[in-house]
């Protein structure tokens, strides 16, 4: 199979919001609107992250009337708190019956 020039790879960002200019090293990614589901939870481990957002795609996502919008995955880890690090996980999501974006 010969890879399709146009469609962009799977990567792994780690970002900060900033109003700054970048230093030539960096790179800007503008991630555009979408609606998001927005899972929050306390986890110890990155297993604990992780088994987060396999749930979220396997058992919330099909029975929940959205599907997969076709954009980031976004973890924020907020801080550390008693019960461990402090994580959001945000899904893009549509309306599986509009086929579009929500907003």
């Amino acid at each position: 199979m010969i890879p399709d020039e146009n469609v962009e790879r799977w990567r792994y960002l780690i970002s900060v919001p900033t109003e700054e200019p970048l230093m030539e090293s960096l790179e800007e990614y503008v991630v555009d609107a979408y609606t998001w589901a927005i899972f929050s939870y306390a986890g110890k481990t990155i297993e604990e992250t992780q088994n987060l957002g396999k749930r979220v795609i396997s058992e919330w996502l099909p029975t929940s009337g959205y599907e997969y919008d076709c954009g980031p995955d976004i973890s924020v880890h907020a801080e550390d708190g008693a019960m461990g690090k402090i994580l959001e996980y945000w899904v893009p999501i549509k309306n599986k019956n509009e086929g579009g974006r929500l907003w």
